[in-house]
């Protein structure tokens, strides 16, 4: 991690973009990953590649994503302390040409002060005239010299005040970056949540078919998905639908992401029915879910009026 943090602010900024990228790249291998896995894609690719090559693209395709996003988190915070450390610098800046100003403004009152005393002298000295009057001319010459020298500084600590400006507004750019960064990252790690008006407005809508039988099963090693199962079966049971025969599966063992309202291939229209506009209606409600098609009943010994309900990973975006 020390390493991270010793980088130039090119070099992070490099880093920066190439996290961005590594999100995009990563997000299309899972998309690709998916589709492969439920079939979507034209047959020659599936004759092409096994299942087991779109459940890697699938693992892959996540922890490239994670990947990703801690290097956005790395390299923007990164990127904000080098701003820090680049207006620290210029404001010490600021202040020693300020110091150096008024330095040369003491050099200007007392060059006139020389001025005036050489004036004097000739005024009281006829025979060291001369000398009073080129004393006077050489006081004057200094007196302009530190006064451009002045303005020379003057317009050092504008330049130094704009570049300020623009480094501040660097900064803030880069607090906003590593900020929605950060929103990301907890969005990543939060778990699926259904608060009780969600709960009890899914069943309202479900309740429109009731009596329908399902099964519902999910992952033995993913708590979330486990808790996000026994909520989507509750709101379910409220919504009249017949309560869970044995599952299809004990365990998931397929790589499913989102809510699965799977049914058999030899089901009537209305079961096919049934399981699309429930994925529908969790779809509508912000839950990732889709409706497909799984083998014929005769194959699995169930009964093609049941739809199985399959609770599959968090989908990553």
């Amino acid at each position: 991690m020390g390493y991270f943090f010793s980088l130039s602010k090119s070099a992070a900024t490099v880093g920066l973009e190439v996290s961005e990228w590594m999100l995009l790249v990563f997000g299309g291998v899972l998309v690709l990953g998916i589709f492969g896995e439920y079939k979507k894609l034209p047959k020659r690719l599936l004759l092409l590649w096994p299942a087991t090559v779109f459940e890697i693209l699938v693992m892959v395709g996540v922890a490239g994503e994670l990947l990703g996003d801690g290097g956005v988190f790395i390299f923007s915070s990164h990127l904000q302390s080098i701003e820090d450390q680049e207006l620290s610098s210029l404001g010490s800046n600021a202040g020693q040409l300020e110091a150096r100003l008024k330095i040369v403004g003491d050099k200007a009152t007392r060059a006139e002060s020389t001025a005036g005393t050489a004036s004097v002298a000739s005024s009281n000295a006829v025979g060291s005239a001369s000398t009073a009057v080129k004393s006077a001319s050489s006081a004057l010459i200094i007196a302009r010299g530190a006064r451009q020298e002045a303005d020379t500084f003057e317009k050092g600590i504008q330049s130094a005040r704009k570049d300020a400006a623009g480094a501040l507004a660097n900064l803030a750019e880069a607090k906003r970056l590593a900020e929605e960064a950060q929103l990301g990252l907890e969005r990543f790690k939060a778990p699926r949540a259904i608060d009780q008006a969600h709960f009890d407005r899914l069943a309202l809508r479900l309740s429109q078919f009731p009596g329908q039988t399902f099964r519902i099963a999910t992952f033995n090693d993913d708590m979330e998905a486990i808790n996000f199962k026994d909520r989507i079966g509750a709101i379910l049971i409220k919504a009249k639908w017949s309560p869970p025969q044995p599952p299809l599966y004990e365990w998931l063992a397929v790589a499913v992401v989102g809510v699965v309202f799977g049914f058999a291939k030899d089901a009537s229209q209305r079961t096919r029915d049934i399981a699309t506009s429930s994925a529908l209606i969790l779809t509508s409600e912000g839950i990732a879910a889709g409706a497909f098609e799984l083998q014929d009943s005769a194959a699995t010994g169930w009964n093609p009026a049941t739809i199985d309900v399959m609770i599959g990973k968090k989908p990553q975006q």
